[in-house]
């Protein structure tokens, strides 16, 4: 099966997207935060994704890369419709001055990672990218992969 394209534009397409870009500072350090929420209209009412990736592995997010002096977090959370229990992946990146992709695979999730049953019905995602004390990043793609 072939990578599933459902980057930042599809889902956007038919469910809104709550995209968020929080930049905190003082006077020492300077924090740089994205947050992609799928399946919540702009005014906040919850619209659930109905989307299935049974038969997918995992996602994949694509980066033309990590410019930073400390490490990159990348997290990405599922909820399934079946049991709305989060299933989140934390990865850590290093920096990288190329392109680089980055899979989330399915089977590494909290609580045991999601099954072909969770993965057949999922209501939202949330992607939350933050750096340490500077960064220079950006994301490119959003895909789900075998």
């Amino acid at each position: 099966m072939p990578s599933c394209g459902f980057q930042f534009r599809h889902l956007h397409s038919s469910h809104s997207t709550i995209l968020r870009r929080d930049t905190t500072s003082n006077t020492s350090t300077s924090r740089t935060a994205l947050w992609i929420f799928y399946g919540e209209t702009l005014s906040g009412t919850e619209v659930p994704l109905g989307l299935d990736l049974a038969g997918y592995s995992g996602l994949q997010l694509d980066f033309a890369g990590i410019s930073t002096t400390e490490a990159l977090l990348a997290i990405i959370t599922v909820w399934p419709h079946d049991n709305l229990v989060p299933h989140s992946l934390e990865l850590v990146l290093a920096p990288e001055v190329d392109p680089i992709s980055v899979d989330f695979p399915f089977s590494s999730f909290s609580d045991g990672g999601l099954t072909q049953t969770d993965l057949s019905d999922i209501d939202y995602i949330f992607i939350q990218v933050q750096d340490g004390v500077s960064a220079s990043w950006g994301i490119t793609a959003f895909q789900a992969v075998n």
